[in-house]
C-alpha cells in the first residue's frame, strides 16, 4: 500500500492588470472567536460561515471536541455549548489561534484534555500557555514548550500574568474563559502586540454578556467572574487580512473594489488603507467597501509590530516602490506558519528583488521582478504575496504549494483570476 503523497498544486501567474469588484472572504478572526465563544454558551448560537477556510473548519471541529453540539447546514452553523462531555483530544489542524484558545477553554474542565494539530501547528510555541496556566493552579504539560499540550483544570480565576511577546492569541483565550470562572480576575500583560485583536475579543465577549475592563495602557485587564454567556446570531464581517492582498494587487497593477469590509472594524489589518495612502496609491473608502487604484508608488516606512499579517502583502507592494521601504518590528514573523522573515527574503530574492533583514527590520529595495519558480513554503500568506508581486514581473511566476491558501482564503486564486485583464 505505502503512504499517500500530499497533494501539491502549482499556480502560474502571468504579468497582467487587475480590474474588478470582489467580495472579501469572511473574517476568520471573527469566525474562530465566535465559534469558540459559542462552545462556551448555553443555548443555540447561529453563525453564517460562508465557504469556510481550513482554520474555520478546525475551530468547528475543536468546538465539537470540547463538548459543543455543532450542526452545519449549508453556509450556516448552529452551535450549542456544553451539550456533551469534552473529548480527551482536541485536534486543531494548522490553526494556532484555535489551539491557543482551545488550550485555555480546556482548562475550565477537571479532566485532562490534550490540544494538538498537524506538524506545522506542532512547531508553534505553547510555552507561554503552559507557564500561565501552571501559575493559575492548573496541571499543564506541553511538548518541550510546543504543541501538543495537555491541560487539566479547573481554572478558577484570580491574578494571572501573561507573556505576550510572541503572540496575544492566548490572551484572547483567557478573555473568553475567565468570565465563566467563579472568581473575578486580573490579567497582567507584558508586553502586548497585536492589541487590536485582543480588543476584538473583548468586544465579542461583551456582546455575549461578559464584563471586561482594560486600562488605557492595555497592560491590565479586569474580568468579572460568575458570568453566563447568552447566545447571539453572528453575521461576520469581511476579512481585512485577506483583502489586503487584493488591495495591494490593485495598487501594483490596476484597480479593485473589495466589498464587505466594515470601516468600524476592530480588525487591526484595516491599517492597510493608511499604508497604501502613504505609498501613493489612490484609495477611496465607503461604509462597506474599499477601492484602490494604481498610482505612482513611493517607498514607505511602517511599524508592523501590531500588524504582522500585513507584512507579506506589504513586501509585495514595496517590491514595486522606487526606493527603499522598511518594515519595522517583524521579529515575531519567525514563529508563524513558516519563518516568514526567511521565507519572504529567500523567495523574493528568487524574483530578483533586493530584500534583506537589518536590525530586526525588513528592508526592501523596489525594482522589477523577474519571472521564475518560487515556493509558498506551505504558508498561505507567502503564496498570496508572491502571486500579487507576479502581476508586475517581467515573466510568468510559478508558485508551488499554492493549495495552502485554503488555510485562510480558499477562493483567493479564483478571485484574483476573475480580475485579470490583458
Amino acid at each position: 500500500s505505502g503512504k499517500r503523497r500530499a497533494f501539491v498544486s502549482v499556480e502560474t501567474i502571468h504579468p497582467a492588470y487587475v480590474k474588478g469588484v470582489i467580495k472579501a472572504p469572511l473574517s476568520k478572526s471573527v469566525l474562530q472567536r465566535a465559534i469558540m465563544l459559542a462552545a462556551l454558551t448555553e443555548g443555540e448560537t447561529k453563525i453564517s460561515i460562508g465557504n469556510p477556510c481550513d482554520d474555520v473548519a478546525s475551530a468547528l471541529e475543536a468546538a465539537s471536541q470540547l463538548g459543543a453540539a455543532v450542526e452545519i447546514n449549508g453556509e450556516k452553523v448552529s452551535i450549542k455549548g456544553f451539550a456533551n462531555p469534552p473529548h480527551s483530544l482536541v485536534y486543531c489542524g494548522k490553526s494556532a489561534l484555535c489551539a491557543r484558545v482551545a488550550s485555555i477553554v480546556a482548562s475550565l474542565y477537571k479532566t485532562p484534555i490534550t490540544i494538538s494539530g498537524d506538524k506545522q501547528l506542532c512547531s508553534r510555541p505553547a510555552f507561554m500557555i503552559e507557564e500561565a496556566l501552571s501559575k493559575a493552579g492548573c496541571n499543564v504539560k506541553s511538548t518541550g514548550g510546543y504543541f501538543p499540550i495537555t491541560v487539566c483544570g479547573p481554572l478558577r480565576g484570580g491574578t494571572i500574568t501573561l507573556d505576550c511577546s510572541l503572540t496575544s492569541q492566548h490572551l484572547s483565550g483567557f478573555l473568553m474563559a475567565l468570565p465563566l470562572c467563579s472568581e473575578d480576575s486580573e490579567v497582567h500583560v507584558e508586553p502586548l502586540f497585536s492589541a487590536p485583536y485582543a480588543r476584538l475579543t473583548q468586544k465579542m465577549v461583551a456582546e455575549r454578556g461578559g464584563n471586561i475592563y482594560v486600562e488605557d495602557s492595555l497592560r491590565i485587564w479586569r474580568i468579572s467572574g460568575g458570568c453566563k454567556f447568552h447566545p447571539v446570531e453572528v453575521m461576520p464581517e469581511g476579512d481585512w487580512s485577506g483583502a489586503s492582498f487584493l488591495l495591494c494587487a490593485a495598487a501594483l497593477k490596476g484597480e479593485i473594489t473589495v466589498t464587505g469590509l466594515r470601516s468600524d472594524t476592530f480588525q487591526g489589518d484595516k491599517e492597510i488603507v493608511e499604508v497604501l495612502k502613504i505609498a501613493g496609491a489612490s484609495v477611496e473608502c465607503e461604509d462597506s467597501s474599499v477601492s484602490v487604484r494604481r498610482n505612482t508608488l513611493r517607498p514607505f516606512v511602517f511599524d508592523a509590530a501590531d500588524f504582522p499579517d500585513l507584512v507579506p502583502p506589504l513586501v509585495a507592494l514595496a517590491s514595486s516602490c522606487k526606493g527603499e521601504s522598511v518594515l519595522i518590528g517583524v521579529s515575531r514573523l519567525a514563529y508563524k506558519e513558516s519563518n516568514r522573515i526567511k521565507a519572504l527574503i529567500e523567495e523574493f530574492l528568487k524574483l530578483g528583488i533586493d530584500i534583506h533583514e537589518r536590525d530586526g527590520n525588513l528592508v526592501i529595495k523596489g525594482g522589477i521582478a523577474r519571472g521564475g519558480e518560487v515556493s509558498s513554503r506551505g504558508d498561505h500568506r507567502i503564496a498570496m504575496a508572491l502571486a500579487i508581486a507576479a502581476l508586475r514581473a517581467k515573466g510568468s511566476v510559478k508558485i508551488t504549494g499554492s493549495e495552502c491558501v485554503s488555510k485562510s482564503y480558499p477562493s483567493f486564486f479564483g478571485d484574483l483570476r476573475s480580475c485579470l485583464t490583458v
